[in-house]
């Protein structure tokens, strides 16, 4: 090393051990470089800033207890709305396979519904309503229970697996034993621990984790940890102020970012919230073809139609004088409107949102922050009329679509509004591997269908009756006495 360098080095800062007695022991001091401390003291004193965590980006869960959702499908689909909620996990829906019309009220434009009914009473079910950009599909776990309800989804873009668990409390109607229930669970979560997907488990589990003190308690803390995974709902999640709704997943997974209850006056359950590892799904954007016929000159359209239909030749076939119409006349659109591609972008909203319900929304937000940081009556019993004002315009302005749109219909739309109510699709396809063997299915079967028919008539032996004539007078009196007319206005009058 050179004398150079070897000053240089001397002019650093170096750590010395000092001796403060036997008792005081060794502590590490930091001797600043005098020559150095000079550049320093010009230096504002800075302070570090917690990290902050934007979780907006990401994944937006929620799961709630409705105790039915018969009559909760307006307040709903507003809470999905208004929260920008990309799934929600929904236990005792109280609903079966034939409620369509229930489930096509509480989905939203562009989310999707998947109902889990019990099947075997009215009570019970799991649902899921989530945004088709999340895109779940739906799994079995392979296992069969009795004391729980369970349903599977898997997240096919992040992997993650959602496992939605319902546990109805034991009663002498259903006969069911905590007892079961634990060893059920622990064998169940055992087997899901094995999964080579991330898991979360959530939902409505039914065991009081806020008094690990139980016996009952201690063994279903002892059934989760042991499989690897760890309880991230804090504080009460039910008016009782008890902890029963929970999210499940392994801390070495790094999927829940945050857990939160919310008190909600839609039924006994807090609302869950969950913050989920995994990017937002962006909005999805269709790109349309438009055309502004309302600018066009409709006189010197008309007229460049007319000029140009007049040089179209008389020698040409139908399809060639189809073909040379059409060619014509979208030469001429695209001089007069030309076409424009607009890319849309498919938000969550309702027709009927207006100025007026979003107005009275605002407000509903505001009695709903001050209630819950004074939580005191009066402002509770503000937020409750308000909500109630909100739900209230929400069906009017509802009924008042509907009503202008089906008395505008034609016969095709009502039957088409219709059925968008009822949530009833008639445009269900057999299964095929590709759109032209379907074309062939379709067309096979007509031929067939035709041969069928003329090969019947074909067999039958023709026989000649006696044929008796009938006149005036005889007729008349035939459909006299005819019963069960098909309308009233068909009865003959003299």
């Amino acid at each position: 090393m050179s004398l150079p360098d070897y000053k240089e080095i001397r002019k650093q800062p170096r750590r010395r051990w000092r001796h403060r007695g036997s008792r005081g022991g060794k502590r590490l001091h930091f001797r600043p470089n005098p020559e150095l401390q000079e550049g320093f003291s010009n230096l504002s004193q800075t302070t570090s800033q917690p990290h902050v965590v934007d979780l907006n980006r990401y994944l937006h869960l929620s799961a709630w207890n409705a105790r039915s959702i018969r009559y909760k499908t307006t307040l709903l689909a507003d809470f999905l709305i208004q929260n920008d909620i990309d799934v929600m996990f929904l236990t005792e829906t109280w609903i079966n396979e034939n409620d369509d019309s229930v489930i096509r009220e509480c989905t939203p434009p562009f989310y999707s519904f998947s109902n889990f009914p019990r099947g075997t009473s009215n009570h019970g079910g799991i649902g899921i309503i989530s945004k088709d950009s999340v895109n779940l599909r739906t799994v079995q776990t392979g296992f069969t229970t009795v004391n729980f309800e369970h349903a599977s989804v898997v997240d096919l873009t992040s992997g993650i697996q959602y496992i939605v668990i319902y546990r109805p409390p034991p009663s002498s109607v259903n006969r069911l034993r905590t007892s079961n229930y634990l060893t059920e669970f622990d064998d169940f979560i055992g087997e899901v621990s094995l999964f080579p997907n991330k898991v979360v488990l959530l939902g409505d589990l039914n065991i009081h984790v806020n008094e690990p003190w139980k016996s009952e308690v201690k063994r279903f803390i002892r059934s989760y940890e042991t499989a690897g995974f760890y309880q991230y709902a804090e504080g009460p999640t039910h008016i009782s102020g008890n902890t029963i709704d929970l999210f499940l997943a392994r801390l070495e997974d790094g999927i829940i970012l945050r857990c939160e209850s919310q008190v909600n006056l839609f039924s006994d359950h807090f609302m869950m919230h969950c913050y989920v590892n995994r990017n937002k799904p962006t909005l999805t954007k269709k790109s349309v073809k438009v055309r502004n016929f309302k600018e066009m000159d409709q006189v010197a359209f008309q007229a460049d139609v007319t000029k140009a239909l007049c040089t179209i030749s008389d020698e040409l076939t139908l399809d060639e004088l189809v073909t040379e119409y059409d060619s014509k006349v979208i030469t001429i659109l695209d001089q007069h409107a030309p076409t424009k591609v607009k890319v849309r972008t498919n938000r969550p909203r309702f027709p009927w949102y207006s100025s007026e319900i979003k107005t009275e929304t605002q407000v509903r937000r505001k009695y709903e922050r001050r209630w819950r940081k004074s939580r005191t009556s009066e402002d509770r019993k503000a937020y409750i009329d308000q909500k109630q004002k909100v739900n209230q315009l929400i069906e009017t302005n509802k009924t008042k679509y509907y009503k202008d749109k089906l008395s505008d219909a034609d016969t095709k739309g009502v039957f088409k509004t219709v059925n968008n109510l009822l949530n009833k699709d008639n445009r269900t396809l057999p299964s095929c591997d590709s759109t032209k063997s379907l074309c062939h299915q379709f067309a096979n079967y007509f031929e067939e269908k035709v041969s069928k028919i003329r090969n019947d008539l074909d067999s039958i032996e023709s026989e000649t009756n006696e044929c008796t004539f009938y006149d005036e007078d005889q007729i008349i009196m035939f459909i006299v006495l005819m019963n069960s007319p098909l309308c009233p206005l068909m009865r003959y009058e003299d």
